[in-house]
């Protein structure tokens, strides 16, 4: 799956695997970074796309339906797996987040991710 992140279908996901008529940009070995200052209960349900959360073993981006007619509503795609287990039942989301490759004075920041809370 592909996440768009640009102004047009910002937080779209769709399938990337054997298309050609998808364009972007791919950078392997990138960092996920969240700002611990944007924590939220996603329970209380006062999220959005572009979101994370923080579940069971994964890391999620809170993504717009993809099914055409679906009235709303959100999907979650997971960026990451195989985390340690979180107590069952507990998540954590986070507005605010970063893509970043490198670290120390190399790093740099390839997207920022404001969310407002609502």
């Amino acid at each position: 799956m592909a996440v768009f992140t640009g102004e047009q279908h910002r937080f779209h996901a769709a399938p990337c695997a054997d298309n050609s008529y998808l364009k972007g940009l791919i950078v392997p070995d990138v960092t996920v970074e969240m700002d611990r200052n944007s924590l939220f209960d996603p329970s209380e349900g006062y999220y959005s796309e572009g979101c994370l959360i923080r579940c069971d073993t994964r890391v999620v981006i809170v993504t717009v339906k993809q099914e055409r007619f679906s009235g709303g509503g959100y999907d979650y795609l997971t960026i990451a797996d195989g985390l340690s287990n979180c107590t069952e039942g507990l998540e954590v989301g986070f507005r605010n987040w970063s893509v970043v490759l490198g670290a120390g004075i190399e790093k740099r920041i390839l997207l920022e991710v404001t969310q407002q809370t609502k």
